[in-house]
Parts: C-alpha cells; sequence; structure tokens
C-alpha cells in the first residue's frame, strides 16, 4: 500500500488514522501551477474536523463532543469533481481506497465520500497539521 505521510499525528489524537473519522470539510483551497517545461502541478488543501466513530454513539458527528482539526494536503490533483452548497460541508463515509495497482499512470489514490459530491484522484497525501 502506498503510504499516506504523517497518519501517526492523528492516531496520537484519536488513538487511530480512520479516514472515515473524517466529519466536516471546513476549508479548501485548490492551486494549480505549470513548470517552465509545461508539466502542471496540481494541489488540494483541505482543513478538516476530525470526530472518531464509535458504535457506542447514538449521533454521529456528535456536534457537541470533542472534533480534533487536521489539514491534508493532496498532490497530483486530477479528476476533482465539487458540487458544494457552501462550507462547512458535512462529509459521510469519506475514504481513501489506493489504487496505485491500477497503473493510472501517477495516480496512487482515489479519494472522495459517499456521495458524487466530492471526489477525485491524486498522487500523493500528507497530514500538515493536526490541532
Amino acid at each position: 500500500m502506498t503510504p499516506i505521510l504523517n497518519t501517526e499525528r492523528v492516531a496520537a489524537r484519536l488513538g487511530r488514522w480512520h479516514p472515515g473519522d473524517l466529519a466536516f470539510i471546513d476549508a479548501m483551497h485548490f492551486t494549480r501551477e505549470e513548470d517552465d517545461d509545461g508539466t502542471e502541478r496540481t494541489s488540494l488543501r483541505i482543513e478538516a474536523r476530525f470526530q472518531r466513530i464509535d458504535a457506542s454513539m447514538k449521533v454521529w458527528p456528535d456536534r457537541k463532543g470533542p472534533f480534533v482539526t487536521v489539514v491534508i494536503l493532496f498532490r497530483g490533483v486530477k479528476t476533482l469533481t465539487m458540487d458544494l452548497q457552501g462550507l462547512p460541508l458535512q462529509v459521510e463515509d469519506f475514504g481513501i481506497d489506493d489504487i496505485s495497482s491500477s497503473q493510472w499512470e501517477g495516480l496512487r489514490f482515489r479519494v472522495g465520500d459517499d456521495s458524487p459530491r466530492f471526489r477525485f484522484h491524486c498522487h500523493s497525501i500528507e497530514i500538515v497539521d493536526v490541532r
């Protein structure tokens, strides 16, 4: 499996790294740059609130419960689809799938929620801040 960098920082705060614990996306910043040789570089930075899903919870996310804010940087973003009504975006069943064996040139991950509102593919993922 292709590694996601710095997941141990989330695990230290929540007791585990599980993408499905992402409850709300509060901010997004998409950038596209082009090198002198024409190579395109894209990235998506999201700031999200994570809350550990527990089978004993009656409601998830528990808006009164504790959240951990996590900033994630996705590099080499392609096929970005967003249908947002605004932020924060409540996310249901957020997932990150390793597709590195699928032979998609330069793409290692499929990222998104259970709906077609928010999904994309990317080359690498890094946790850049946890608070």
